[in-house]
C-alpha cells in the first residue's frame, strides 16, 4: 500500500504560489499550509466547485476506426464454443471455487520482510 504524504508549503510560498495550490487542490492533491515544520491549516474544495467533464469536447479525436472494433474477442468466441459459459482467459468458469486470476502477483507479495 503506497502513502500518500500531503504537500505540505511555508506560509511564504502559499502567498507566491496560490493560484498553482489551489489547481493542485482542485486536481485532489492535499495541501497543507505550514509555519515553520507545523502544519496549520489545509486547503479544501468545496462541495461542486470541481470542474465538471464536458461531453463532445474530444471532437475529431478518433482519426480512423476498424470495421471489425465491435467483433467478438477470438478468445471469448472460443470460450463460448468450448462450452465454458461467463469465463474470460485465465479465469476459471463461473461457479468455480477458485475464480480469481491463473496468475495474480499480488497473491504471491512478500509479506513485509
Amino acid at each position: 500500500m503506497r502513502v500518500v504524504m500531503p504537500m505540505q508549503v511555508n506560509i511564504h510560498e502559499a502567498k507566491t504560489h496560490l493560484s498553482k495550490l489551489i489547481r493542485y487542490a482542485l486536481e485532489g492533491e492535499e495541501v497543507v499550509i505550514a509555519k515553520g515544520n507545523r502544519a496549520l491549516v489545509r486547503l479544501e474544495v468545496l462541495p461542486g466547485a470541481r470542474e465538471q467533464p464536458r461531453l463532445g469536447t474530444e471532437r475529431g479525436l478518433i482519426l480512423r476506426m476498424d470495421e471489425d472494433f465491435d467483433a467478438p474477442l477470438e478468445e471469448f468466441e472460443a470460450s463460448r464454443t468450448n462450452g465454458i459459459r461467463g469465463s474470460a482467459p485465465g479465469l476459471a468458469p463461473t461457479g468455480s471455487p477458485r475464480s480469481t486470476p491463473v496468475h495474480d502477483p499480488r497473491a504471491h507479495a512478500s509479506s513485509g520482510r
